[in-house]
């Protein structure tokens, strides 16, 4: 299903009652045209990652490297993933929330004046960490990370995993469990105003200097 919002009420209004929402995961993409699919198989990641050894060594790379900036070890390759992703290593994963308006958040930040779109998916089958890896899952599922920095914890972050990266979710799932709001460009400074209003801005999802400064800075921005 997809809706085309008209305020950022009636996005509040379409995502209906928290109740309805309990078993759904949100994200939000800055262009309503991009398909559901993970960094690794995205332009020009894709043209690299062409076998998951490729992408094993990618990680084991991550690993070695990344430990002079980590004060508590990862648990597992989960752990190591779940960081990498959310510094930006082309993985697998594809980051989403349990909150709707952190992935509103998302459909609009940084946004190069495009349509925008918030994605609700029902909530798969969940990883069983003690029993996989994660190159060795065999459909896609739901990955709820540990809380192993700031930043996973608040997003309230969460993760879709496959093992076919190249496939669009939309084409992996039942079209009754995927909706899509689409926030046209014109609606992207109402509703960047609206979530600061309630708390929703750079500071809150990137709990770090650089997000304060981030945040400090588009304050002056608006005031100019």
């Amino acid at each position: 299903m997809e809706f085309i919002a008209k305020s950022f009420e009636d996005i509040i209004l379409k995502l209906g009652k928290p109740d309805n929402k309990f078993f759904f995961i949100f994200r939000g993409q800055s262009n309503s045209d991009w398909k559901l699919i993970p960094k690794v198989a995205r332009k020009p990641y894709c043209d690299y990652f062409i076998n998951t050894k490729r992408e094993t060594d990618l990680l084991e790379s991550w690993k070695r490297y990344s430990i002079q900036y980590i004060d508590k070890m990862p648990a597992d390759d989960w752990d190591w993933l779940t960081l990498a992703q959310h510094y930006n290593l082309a993985t697998r994963l594809l980051d989403w929330s349990k909150n709707p308006l952190i992935g509103l958040f998302f459909s609009i930040y940084q946004n190069k004046g495009t349509d925008a779109a918030l994605i609700a998916l029902r909530q798969l089958k969940v990883v069983e960490r003690v029993e996989s890896n994660p190159f060795s899952v065999k459909e896609l599922k739901c990955l709820y990370p540990k809380g192993i920095s700031a930043r996973v914890v608040n997003q309230r972050g969460v993760f879709t995993i496959t093992p076919e990266p190249n496939i669009p979710i939309e084409d992996l799932v039942d079209s009754k469990k995927l909706f899509k709001i689409i926030i046209p460009k014109k609606l992207i400074g109402e509703v960047t105003k609206n979530l600061d209003f309630y708390g929703i801005n750079e500071l809150s999802i990137y709990p770090d200097l650089t997000g304060l400064s981030n945040h400090l800075n588009s304050t002056v921005i608006e005031m100019i």
